[in-house]
């Protein structure tokens, strides 16, 4: 189940090997506000697929904003945030049991859209590599250990 978790979130472990800051306000809803280990306990795997794919159309929206080291700093706590949310959604992967069909149905119905969200990730971390490298410094600290328990 690990490595199905490992697939969807693969943008994020990837992406971390003006004077005017304008961050899009992202409004958190139900489901991307903050989790913790009893929350993500009680969720299913449709409704953590539903969460990662909530979480990637949030950090796409969140990395179009940046255009400097000033607005990937504005950023950076709600991606640290995101992070914290990644790792206690691996960890409670991690302790499941198998999966079952369900589970790998409920995973592939979303197929589509955790890949579109996946996608617009990578796409903005380009832009940002090519066009911003001082923001991608910011980034790369601020995703650092993403990998890493």
């Amino acid at each position: 189940m690990k490595h199905l978790f490992a697939i969807a979130s693969l943008s994020l472990l990837v992406a971390c090997s003006g004077d005017e800051t304008k961050v899009e306000q992202v409004t958190e809803t139900p489901e991307t506000a903050a989790l913790n280990k009893e929350s993500v306990a009680e969720m299913g795997v449709p409704a953590m697929a539903d969460r990662m794919i909530a979480d990637g159309n949030q950090l796409g929206k969140l990395l179009a904003s940046v255009d400097s080291a000033e607005t990937a700093e504005a950023v950076r706590p709600n991606i640290e945030a995101m992070i914290k949310d990644y790792k206690i959604m691996f960890d409670r992967f991690e302790t499941m049991d198998q999966p079952s069909f369900s589970d790998i149905a409920a995973l592939a119905s979303r197929g589509s859209e955790l890949a579109e969200s996946q996608q617009t990730v990578m796409e903005e971390l380009r832009r940002i590599y090519t066009n911003h490298p001082e923001a991608t410094e910011v980034l790369r600290e601020a995703l650092d250990g993403f990998g890493r328990p």
